[in-house]
């Protein structure tokens, strides 16, 4: 992995003490994550590419701040989220396998059995 986060991981901004923790490839964030605004007290839960969140929804995540605004709703908001989360995931799928090390993608017994299932066709 030559010194790059790679897989499941956390990271803490120093100066902020804000928080990501999700997945990681080539140092870099990747896939499903959850970024703290410890400031502002919100978490951002999305979908990153590339180290930005393409898709996501943010949240207060401590409940003690009272404003009084009016809740708006968009109909069809998880069917909106869902959608763009899966385009993100089949654009970067391909990306996603190719720099995955073997041994996250697979066990030593799935790799044995694709050793000798090339082996046998090769042979």
């Amino acid at each position: 992995r030559q010194g790059k986060r790679s897989g499941f991981g956390t990271l803490v901004v120093g100066r902020t003490g804000d928080l990501y923790e999700g997945q990681w490839l080539k140092d870099r964030k990747e896939g499903p994550g959850r970024y703290y605004y410890r400031s502002r007290r919100k978490v951002m839960v999305g979908e990153w590419a590339d180290d930005m969140c393409n898709a996501g929804s943010v949240s207060a995540y401590e409940d003690d701040l009272e404003l009084n605004i009016p809740t708006l709703r968009l109909e069809g908001a998880d069917d909106l989220v869902e959608g763009k989360l899966e385009e993100i995931r089949a654009d970067r799928f391909l990306f996603r396998v190719l720099n995955t090390p073997l041994a996250d993608l697979f066990d030593s017994t799935d790799l044995d059995r694709i050793r000798g299932s090339y082996e046998a066709a090769v042979n």
